[in-house]
């Protein structure tokens, strides 16, 4: 018994080692084939230790142009993402960090456009420096619609509000402007940019006073006009020829000359001698606006003042003379031609007098026009005449991409199939050209609002979103 026991206790014993192992029991390699195996193990380590320094030194311009566009080295960035694109260009991160960079500073945006619109966006900051590239590039319309992305998924983006507003504004979206503005007004810090574009936009409206009041708020928050999207120089010009359209000359001319007290600009000294005539010293108003052609010798503004001055002093001949640059120019208004007949007249050249009585009268009926035709794009942003003549007006500053945008916008709609003017407004367009554009007055003729436009026009407008 007592050796059956042992017996029994010796195969349990070895049961339970076999329990414990794992593996079964094998005879152990021999000693070469081990030191075969870690040195296989070394060299494989090392070699993706070498790949991943390799990669790691390759990223290392990426990451540094990253950082320098963080910290505003654009062009530490730009040198570095390029030496990363010449091995890596079809990285993606790379591209849209090299667009970034041209659109904020200001280089080639038609490229930053491209790369964009090959890689598209990943991130909100992307995608507002593409709707920066696309407004560069006079794409209005499509910036808006990136723009108005970033502004509701990044609220606390206020760059791309201030953006938003500007090409709103730029659009003739004004009321869809003014509650941006509005917005903008009521955040800490911005409130002084928001209140600049509301008093931008009343002036716009025809709203002097609104305009005035507007501007006033401005200063309660930047007295000085400083930390603004727009210059100081700028804002008190503009506030000092909202004062003269509002009734008042004093505050004009405080205005304009601290606008000069910066820059000694042509337009500030227009509106101070306009102010100073006003308050009636005519003969420091004389100063101002010589003082405007001395920084700018072909200013039309200041010269048909002096040369009115002259007229009321019975010195035609004088007159003349300040208004001959005037005369020589194919902008001339219907102001300054009739300006022109009077001189002739009271110089009792009958021939030259008629000659420029014509030229006023027609002026003067296209200026009419084109009044009436401002009023319209102001009232009913909608209708297809103020879209007609959005479409003219961005042609004829060369904003060819936009121009193009709203003529594709009005042929859509049902438009005189057989209107010259449309036709070779389209085709100047199309083609680029500023000596296709055609004359408004070529358009005048052509113009026939019906009373169904007008309640199409109503209807339109109060959803005021213009489709442009």
């Amino acid at each position: 018994m007592a050796k059956a026991k042992t017996t029994s206790t010796a195969k349990r014993n070895a049961i339970d080692k076999a329990e414990v192992s794992d593996a079964p029991a094998t005879t152990p390699p021999p000693r070469s084939k081990v030191r075969v195996f870690w040195f296989a193990v070394a060299v494989i380590a090392g070699v993706g230790s070498i790949i991943f320094g390799l990669v790691a030194f390759e990223d290392t311009d990426l990451r540094r142009a990253e950082k320098a566009f963080a910290n505003g080295k654009l062009d530490n960035a730009k040198i570095d993402v390029e030496a990363y694109l010449d091995s890596h260009p079809e990285s993606g991160r790379a591209q849209t960090l090299y667009a970034q960079i041209l659109v904020n500073k200001g280089e080639q945006p038609e490229k930053a456009l491209a790369i964009f619109e090959k890689f598209r966006a990943a991130t909100p900051a992307e995608m507002y420096a593409w709707a920066r590239a696309y407004a560069m590039t006079g794409q209005w319309s499509a910036a808006v619609v990136l723009l108005e992305q970033v502004v509701q998924n990044s609220p606390e983006n206020l760059a791309a509000l201030e953006q938003l507003i500007i090409m709103r504004i730029r659009m003739n979206q004004l009321e869809r402007a003014h509650g941006e503005a509005q917005r903008l007004s009521g955040v800490e810090g911005r409130e002084a940019n928001g209140y600049a574009f509301i008093a931008l936009i009343e002036e716009k409206k025809g709203d002097s006073v609104k305009a005035r009041e507007a501007f006033a708020k401005v200063l309660e928050y930047e007295p000085n006009g400083e930390n603004l999207l727009t210059s100081p120089e700028r804002l008190f010009e503009a506030y000092a020829d909202t004062l003269l359209r509002s009734g008042d000359p004093k505050l004009a001319k405080e205005m304009a000359e601290r606008s000069i007290s910066y820059v000694r600009s042509a337009r500030a000294f227009v509106i101070l001698g306009d102010a100073l005539e006003q308050l009636g010293d005519s003969q420091r108003a004389r100063l101002a606006w010589r003082e405007c052609i001395s920084a700018d010798v072909e200013n039309v503004e200041a010269r048909n003042r002096l040369a009115k001055q002259e007229l009321a002093d019975k010195k035609p001949k004088d007159a003349l003379i300040w208004m001959e640059r005037v005369g020589k120019r194919d902008d001339i208004t219907f102001d300054n031609a009739y300006l022109i007949e009077r001189c002739y007249r009271a110089l009792k050249n009958k021939e030259m007098a008629e000659i420029w009585a014509a030229r006023s009268k027609k002026l003067r009926d296209e200026q009419v026009f084109m009044s009436g035709l401002m009023q319209a794009s102001i009232e009913s942003p909608n209708s297809t005449i103020a879209i007609c003549f959005d479409a003219w007006q961005l042609a004829k500053r060369g904003n060819w991409a936009q121009a193009n945008v709203v003529m594709i916008a009005l042929r859509q709609r049902a438009t005189d199939p057989d209107s010259k003017f449309l036709a070779k407004l389209e085709a100047a367009i199309k083609d680029k050209s500023f000596e296709a554009i055609p004359d408004l007055r070529e358009w005048e003729a052509e113009v026939d609002k019906s009373p169904e436009e007008d309640k199409a026009a109503d209807d339109d407008k109060a959803n005021e979103e213009p489709s442009k």
